[in-house]
C-alpha cells in the first residue's frame, strides 16, 4: 500500500518538475522510507498516549535510535516486520522500565557500557548488504560521535536516576542497550525471530 501510494506520488511530482524515469523512482523509494516512518510514528504515539506510555517510549526511543542512527546495525528484510517488531520492542520497554530496581538498572548501564565500548570498537559502523562504510575517516568519525552519544547516554541514565525518576532512566537504559544490541550483528538474528512468530 505504501510503495503504491508512493509511487503515484513520485509519477505526479516527476510530471510536475519534468523528472527522468530514474529521478521518479528516486522520489518514490524516498517517498516510501519517508511515509513508512511517519506511519510508524503516528501508530507508535498512538499506542503509548493509550498504554500511558508516552514518556517512557519517548526515552527508550531516544536511546534505541541515537545508537541505531550513529552506529548503524541490522535491518528486518520487510516492511511490516520492521513495523510489528519495533512497536512491539519500544513499547514492551517502556512498559518493562517501569519494574525494575534502581541497583538493577545500575547494572544493566553498567554491563551496556562495557559492552557497548566493545562493540564500538569492533563493530561500528555496523553497515548493510545496501550500505557499507569503507573510508577510514568515516569510519573514525561514526566511531567517535557514537562514543560521545553513549557517554551523554549513559550521564543521562544516571542524572534521571539520581533525581529520583528511576523508570525514566531504566526507559532510556534499555533503549541504549537494544541499540546496542542491534550495533552488535546478534541483531541480525531477530529477524529470523520475528519471521517465526509474524
Amino acid at each position: 500500500m505504501l510503495r503504491e501510494l508512493s509511487n503515484q506520488l513520485a509519477v505526479s511530482l516527476g510530471r510536475q518538475l519534468q523528472a527522468s524515469n530514474s529521478e521518479v523512482e528516486v522520489y518514490a523509494y524516498g517517498l516510501e522510507i519517508t511515509l513508512g516512518m511517519l506511519v510508524k510514528l503516528a501508530l507508535l504515539v498512538i499506542l503509548a498516549v493509550i498504554f500511558d506510555l508516552l514518556w517512557p517510549v519517548v526515552l527508550v526511543s531516544i536511546g534505541l535510535f541515537g545508537f541505531r542512527l550513529l552506529g548503524g546495525g541490522s535491518h528486518l528484510s520487510t516492511y511490516m516486520r520492521c513495523l510489528i517488531f519495533g512497536l512491539t520492542v519500544i513499547l514492551g520497554l517502556a512498559w518493562l522500565s517501569a519494574f525494575l530496581s534502581d541497583m538493577l538498572i545500575l547494572l544493566i548501564l553498567g554491563i551496556s557500557v562495557i559492552w557497548g565500548t566493545g562493540v564500538i570498537i569492533e563493530r561500528v559502523p555496523a553497515g548493510t548488504e545496501k550500505k557499507t562504510i569503507n573510508d577510514a575517516g568515516q569510519i573514525a568519525k561514526q566511531k567517535l560521535l557514537t562514543s560521545l552519544f553513549m557517554l551523554l547516554w549513559c550521564l543521562a541514565s544516571l542524572r534521571l536516576l539520581h533525581d529520583g525518576q528511576a523508570s525514566m532512566g531504566s526507559a532510556l537504559t534499555l533503549g541504549g542497550l537494544m541499540g546496542i544490541f542491534f550495533n552488535f550483528n546478534l541483531g541480525v538474528l531477530h529477524d529470523s525471530w520475528v519471521r517465526y512468530y509474524v
